[in-house]
């Protein structure tokens, strides 16, 4: 295992590439400006309500050329809708003992990967940890469940069963037709091996490429009891290029089956409670995703003066030409920016200006998937509905796919997805 993580060690840093410039991205100085001014529009697209199609919540949302895919946790069921939002089918687990965990697309076999946990069994960060430790071959019978779902016939629901590889636990993302990446980073003292790394990529049941490594046992940034950290990806409209970020760090990457390259720097705003310095022997260590920096004798549960800066995790990202969408986590809840990669100007998408294409839009959540089509979000029937409700003074003239909404929805419907195009470079004020 050690003479493969050395291996592995040396592979990461030749594999990754250190721009020697690259934008930066500093969301204190986004600047005002209004929706029309970025975006053609935004489109609601209720989707059908019925016996049949009735979910809860979007946990997850992937978007083909046909399909709008919807991971739901309420039913435990995997949804798909053609793109005006008519049900089509749905899948469920055929035993009633696994329970959907994450789903993704797999471009390369036209389909659909879909990861399921026994739900009688709780597997531990630590026991996840020493599971992968034992090679990316190490197979959980009974504990996991990995399908391939084909989308060609999807009214067939014709599905293949994969090895239950430990890995999959870790939500991996397909890269290529041949390579998967996956994350999970844990800091443990009593570990037996010293070295690891953040990503490993993965053809098969082998290990092919790693990066970043970081030492299991002394790397405090990543210890803790429960504490189980991931780099998150991002897909693109390159089906061999993910976009990924890395917990307590503020670039952006791109990354291939082979390489890890620098794309941008987030200047992360720095919170204070008290402005002291500390000199030399001052101490620091990670409670949650704050990093604490502390005077020589100080540590958690102890009093005395510290100053407390925010690591400001960068959510998902999302590249859709000529824009950048990106997410960074303050305290305890995500703001929301949007970076013109052509006039390098950034802009704080919850303080977008409204107007007559958009009263009530965009949304304050997250973003959900993208495509070439805009970056596409979700809210409840009902939350329209009470919207409505407040804005009857305005006298609004609702858009067309709004209006529809109206005239034929009820607040007990399904969610509904909305489709926020950006303009085109030409049409950019």
């Amino acid at each position: 295992m050690k003479q493969w993580m050395l291996i592995g060690c040396l592979i990461g840093i030749l594999g990754t590439v250190r721009a020697q410039s690259i934008p930066v991205l500093d969301p204190s100085r986004a600047i005002d400006t209004s929706f029309s001014a970025l975006f053609e529009d935004a489109e609601i697209i209720p989707l059908e309500t019925s016996r049949a199609s009735a979910f809860g919540i979007v946990k997850q949302l992937l978007v083909t050329n046909q399909y709008f895919i919807i991971l739901d946790s309420d039913t435990d069921a995997v949804l798909f809708f053609d793109k005006n939002g008519r049900f089509v089918t749905k899948y469920k687990n055929k035993q009633s003992r696994y329970r959907i965990n994450f789903i993704r697309l797999d471009p390369a076999h036209h389909a659909l990967l879909i990861f399921s946990q026994n739900e009688n069994y709780n597997i531990s960060a630590t026991k996840l940890q020493a599971y992968l430790a034992k090679g990316p071959g190490k197979e959980l019978p009974g504990l996991i469940r990995s399908t391939r779902l084909y989308l060609g016939d999807i009214l067939k629901l014709r599905s293949e069963e994969l090895p239950p590889y430990a890995y999959w636990l870790a939500n991996p993302v397909p890269l290529d037709s041949n390579h998967l990446a996956y994350s999970v980073i844990k800091s443990t003292p009593n570990n037996k091996d010293t070295l690891d790394h953040q990503i490993h990529i993965v053809t098969g049941n082998k290990w092919v490429k790693s990066f970043f490594p970081y030492n299991i046992k002394k790397d405090s940034a990543f210890s803790g009891s429960g504490a189980v950290w991931q780099c998150s990806f991002s897909a693109t409209l390159n089906d061999s290029v993910v976009l990924m970020t890395r917990p307590f760090d503020s670039i952006i990457y791109a990354l291939t089956p082979s390489s890890v390259t620098e794309r941008y720097k987030v200047v992360a705003p720095v919170q204070e409670t008290n402005d002291m310095s500390f000199g030399t022997g001052a101490a620091s260590f990670f409670v949650g995703d704050m990093l604490i920096m502390s005077a020589p004798g100080f540590g958690p549960g102890r009093t005395g003066a510290s100053v407390v800066f925010n690591t400001n995790n960068i959510g998902q990202v999302f590249s859709i030409e000529p824009y950048l969408f990106f997410s960074i986590k303050q305290s305890f809840a995500y703001d929301y920016f949007i970076y013109n990669t052509i006039n390098h100007r950034i802009y704080k998408y919850k303080e977008l200006s409204s107007d007559s294409s958009n009263y009530m839009f965009p949304p304050t959540g997250a973003i959900l998937a993208a495509d070439q089509s805009g970056i596409y979000q979700s809210v409840t029937a009902r939350s329209l509905f009470r919207k409505r409700k407040n804005a009857a003074k305005s006298k609004w003239k609702y858009q067309a796919s709004l209006a529809r909404f109206y005239n034929t929805a009820k607040e007990t419907d399904n969610p509904v997805l909305i489709r926020v195009k950006p303009k085109e470079q030409q049409h950019l004020q």
